[in-house]
């Protein structure tokens, strides 16, 4: 039985570009000799985004429509799981581009119960801000991106930015 990888993307808040983020790596993987595919996750109540985003679509064709998940109760923990497994049983790497419209706990929860790291996304001008956010998802975090850096603000990513993030333990992966 293979094991396959979950890279679980995230952002504190909406249009930091993790869909592209989740696009750019799904592409990279794909032509080093990796099957991947690139799905959305959603909460009871919440929209499927997936369906109306083309771009995600050239990575998930051919998988069942995801189901909104439920982690009320160990059942639906064991059905989220089982979930995510069956829909990419034949890839090496799932990238999951989830949104920040549920609450964080939810998302730490689901990590935990698919097995998955996670990289959180975020804009530059809220990235210190960021950084309780990522820390929330404790050892399952890989780092951060920080998007919307503007060449007229590389002095200060490196000299301030950067170092809030080292000194707070998470790792800057772009």
């Amino acid at each position: 039985v293979r094991q396959m990888s979950i890279l679980y993307v995230i952002s504190d808040e909406g249009k930091t570009g993790n869909t592209a983020v989740c696009l750019s790596l799904a592409s990279i993987l794909q032509e080093s000799g990796q099957k991947v595919a690139v799905s959305t996750v959603r909460f009871s109540g919440e929209e499927d985004r997936a369906k109306d985003n083309p771009l995600l679509s050239k990575f998930s064709d051919g998988f069942p429509e995801n189901q909104p998940l439920s982690l009320s109760d160990t059942e639906s923990r064991v059905r989220a799981r089982r979930q995510i497994e069956l829909i990419h049983r034949e890839v090496d790497t799932l990238l999951i581009d989830a949104t920040n419209a549920s609450q964080i706990d939810q998302h730490a929860e689901l990590v935990k119960v698919i097995e998955a790291k996670v990289i959180c996304v975020t804009k530059y001008h809220n990235a210190i801000d960021s950084i309780p956010f990522a820390k929330s998802f404790g050892q399952d975090l890989i780092g951060t991106v920080i998007n919307f850096l503007t060449k007229y603000k590389g002095t200060e990513a490196h000299k301030v930015v950067i170092p809030s993030f080292k000194k707070s333990g998470i790792n800057v992966l772009g």
